[in-house]
């Protein structure tokens, strides 16, 4: 009996043993990792599109994927997801070698930071690029309003929430995203830009308003396509983000003014901002400023041309040097680029390419006192010393850009 319970003791361990191999296929290798910004990339460029068209502009949207359809991109990764008026869902378009995939998400809301950081980062994930070109279509409202969503209510997404949002996927799945366009009207403002800092290497906007549908689409892909995403390439440069800011304002025909800013050096603007302010501030009587051009105005609340009301409001104060030295690093650092439609080219040249809110009331100021730049800044003291001030100055004598479908 000992033999033989020593007999199967010895066979149970030798089954043991050899159990995970008799499981395991013959000629298994490693399991691939699910698709992410980690992995080999397999396409040069990714270029996504987020269109919240549950508004007047649902009528752009089909011109839109009629271009996108239409336009080669074998080295482009290229999807767009589209909320349109109705029920039924958003739509997300993937445009792939083999056709086109188009599947309908359950939610209807557009103006939902979620769903749209969602979206992104489902595209990062399922399209692994060398770099990536995002961009936010629809309706800016008010500051720190955009994607403007009417139905089943109207309701307005955060920008500073989808910054957040953004700068998250970023560090989550490391995507090289070298641009982000916000392609709504009146995004260019000092406060909406730094909400969305560390989003993308550079973000491309507008202080004024934009027109529909835009004109650059079949363009910047041709661009993409014959363009390498590699940093080391004779082709790519370090500021390739800006280079595709440009390829987008050279073929657009349906804007007035874009500005192209650094996402580093936005990091620096609030202590940029508080230097130039801080003399201004310890005056003991504050002088202010007539009236200035509005360059944006939605629902009585204006953006002025930052640069001219703030060397105007220094001028005033007798702090010329300091404002002087934060427009110098702005204008070096800060901006890469601004573009003046041909059109508008005498009139808009004046304008520096960035924007400020610029309240009339105590309660204007307060309204947006959770801004990251309000909290960074000591712009919160500056409209404290500054208000009430008279707001209606003229708007800048450009077009308003109404939509072309």
């Amino acid at each position: 009996m000992g033999r033989l319970l020593a007999s199967f003791l010895l066979a149970g361990m030798v089954a043991w043993f050899l159990a995970p191999m008799l499981r395991r296929p013959a000629h298994a290798g490693p399991v691939p990792p699910a698709a992410n910004a980690e992995t080999a990339p397999e396409q040069e460029w990714g270029f996504a599109l987020y269109l919240p068209y549950d508004n007047d502009l649902a009528p752009a949207a089909e011109l839109i994927l009629k271009d996108l359809r239409e336009t080669p991109h074998k080295n482009t990764a290229l999807a767009a997801q589209v909320d349109l008026p109705g029920p039924g869902g958003m739509a997300r378009h993937d445009f792939t070698a083999s056709g086109e995939a188009l599947k309908t998400l359950p939610s209807d809301d557009s103006a939902s930071a979620d769903q749209a950081a969602t979206f992104f980062e489902w595209f990062v994930r399922t399209h692994p690029c060398k770099a990536y070109v995002f961009a936010v279509l629809g309706h800016g409202g008010k500051l720190d309003e955009a994607c403007l969503d009417t139905q089943p209510a109207e309701k307005w997404m955060s920008g500073q929430a989808l910054g957040h949002k953004l700068r998250e996927l970023r560090e989550r799945t490391k995507a090289d995203v070298r641009l982000l366009f916000l392609q709504q009207c009146g995004r260019a403002s000092l406060e909406n830009l730094y909400g969305y800092r560390g989003a993308a290497d550079c973000l491309l906007a507008s202080p004024v308003n934009v027109g529909s549908p835009n004109t650059y689409y079949k363009s910047l892909l041709a661009w993409l396509e014959r363009t390498s995403a590699d940093a080391s390439s004779a082709v790519a440069n370090p500021n390739d983000g800006a280079a595709v800011a440009a390829q987008i304002a050279e073929a657009d025909r349906h804007y007035l003014v874009y500005a192209c800013v650094k996402s580093s050096a936005l990091m620096e603007l609030p202590q940029r901002l508080n230097t130039a302010l801080k003399p201004i501030l310890e005056k003991d009587v504050l002088a202010g400023i007539p009236a200035q051009q509005r360059v944006y105005l939605c629902d009585g609340e204006a953006c002025r041309d930052a640069r001219t009301c703030l060397t105007a409001l220094a001028k005033a104060n007798g702090t010329e040097k300091e404002m002087a030295e934060f427009w110098e690093w702005a204008e070096r650092k800060l901006c890469v680029q601004v573009w003046h439609a041909k059109k508008v080219e005498a009139v808009s040249a004046q304008l520096s390419g960035l924007s400020l809110f610029w309240p009339a009331t105590p309660a204007e100021a307060i309204r947006y006192e959770s801004l990251d730049l309000y909290k960074a800044s000591r712009l919160p003291h500056l409209w404290s010393r500054l208000c009430p001030c008279k707001n209606t100055g003229p708007l800048a004598a450009l077009p308003l850009m109404p939509a072309r479908y």
